[in-house]
């Protein structure tokens, strides 16, 4: 609701005054812009990193999985835990 509002009180640069029908239609616009593709598009490369990770190398569905690299062992134990809080 916030981010509609916003750009209905202060629409983007070149695309209208504030306040009327068309700065509704604008707002919309801009705020369907910013929420459809683009935030999909970033979930959908993480997932695909994710399952690549669980299906061909077989490690486990946690974000503490994706740290194993680099802490080794220990993203099994206790560091482990307190990054999949």
């Amino acid at each position: 609701v916030a981010e509609p509002l916003s750009h209905f009180t202060t629409p983007p640069p070149g695309t209208g005054p504030e306040g009327n029908a068309e700065a509704v239609q604008n707002a919309m616009a801009t705020t369907l812009f910013h929420w459809t593709l683009h935030p999909w598009a970033i979930y959908a490369v993480v997932g695909l990193a994710i399952a690549y990770g669980v299906y061909r190398k077989g490690r486990l569905q946690l974000i503490s999985a994706a740290f194993e690299p680099l802490l080794g062992s220990r993203a099994n134990g206790a560091w482990g835990k307190v990054i999949d809080m």
